[in-house]
């Protein structure tokens, strides 16, 4: 369900309803994870933000405080980190109803013909791999609980479609794979 708020600005804002749902925020300690973190507070959810940075010192630009969310310093590349961040939050409330992937580096500003091997894999790691290890993580969870969203970031700008082509398209295909095998279950997944 829905309800339009009105910033300072007067300009209308859709507001949704997650009274009462938990959801993970991977990369939430800033840009666009912090924005969709602190939407999903101010639409009545709890948020655990899973980042390599500590939001701390900082404020989103809806004006939400670090204070306002729950933090695990999480690498979603390495399955151990991914595991530790679920045990963690999974102690502090039982179910997740809401994956938001959101981590995701545009790695080096350079014409792909120029990467290096390394520099490709961290991109692929952190855009593709922590998107699949985070979801294999959470999906439990939700089938268990019987309600699931998963929301993945892929962004590609205009200006660096020739360097950043291979991840949003991988991470289009991972959710098709996804929505097919859990559709039963009672989840929704999307990609944007």
């Amino acid at each position: 369900k829905t309800t339009a708020l009105f910033s300072r600005k007067d300009a209308a804002m859709i507001r949704f309803d997650f009274g009462g749902r938990r959801a993970v925020v991977t990369g939430g300690a800033r840009g666009i994870g912090r924005a969709i973190a602190d939407r999903l507070v101010a639409s009545g959810a709890s948020v655990t933000l899973w980042d390599l940075i500590d939001p701390s010192d900082s404020h989103g630009p809806f004006g939400r405080s670090a204070s306002d969310f729950a933090f695990k310093c999480t690498d979603v590349t390495d399955e151990k980190s991914v595991a530790a961040a679920l045990q963690t939050t999974l102690d502090a409330d039982p179910s997740i109803d809401i994956l938001v992937n959101a981590a995701g580096v545009t790695g080096p500003t350079k014409p792909l013909e120029h990467y290096t091997f390394s520099e490709w894999r961290r991109v692929l790691d952190v855009n593709l791999d922590g998107v699949f290890l985070c979801a294999r993580a959470i999906i439990p969870t939700m089938i268990e609980g019987g309600y699931g969203r998963i929301v993945s970031i892929a962004s590609v700008s205009k200006r660096s479609q020739r360097r950043f082509f291979g991840p949003p398209l991988r991470i289009v295909v991972l959710q098709r794979v996804q929505l097919s095998m859990l559709q039963a279950d009672g989840l929704a997944i999307r990609g944007w």
